[in-house]
């Protein structure tokens, strides 16, 4: 995804447009700070949007969804519609299920379908990624 496309014929090389997603609770300051391209630099020019604004008008624009808590019961069906109608590589990068020594998290099929995928979650069947 973050490969940079060369122009044939021209010396230049540009970055697609990158779009990145988060639930954004202005009361919850973990939400607030969770995104990853507040921390890489190649991921600064990416277009932040809250998680309910990622329209499907950008569905060939590559992806970042996370962090936070949204493998939940309510928006974990929201993201299983996002990967599905997606184009374009999406990664999922600090997402976790909120699930905190209650039972045993259940990690669903669609997260398959993501380029990336990056939990939170420790013990979980993907990539450890610590949500910042």
């Amino acid at each position: 995804m973050l490969a940079i496309a060369k122009r044939s014929g021209e010396s230049d090389t540009r970055m697609p447009q990158i779009y990145a997603c988060h639930f954004n609770d202005p009361t919850n300051l973990g939400d607030q700070v969770c995104s990853p391209v507040d921390y890489f630099e190649p991921l600064r020019s990416a277009q932040k949007m809250d998680w309910d604004s990622a329209p499907d008008k950008f569905a060939g624009s590559p992806l970042i969804v996370g962090g936070g808590g949204l493998l939940n019961a309510v928006l974990s069906e929201k993201l299983a519609a996002l990967l599905h109608h997606r184009k374009a590589p999406v990664v999922i990068w600090g997402v976790g299920t909120n699930m905190h020594r209650e039972t045993r998290p259940f990690y669903p099929d669609f997260l398959n379908r993501a380029a990336l995928v990056g939990l939170r979650d420790f013990g979980n069947p993907f990539e450890y990624v610590p949500c910042p």
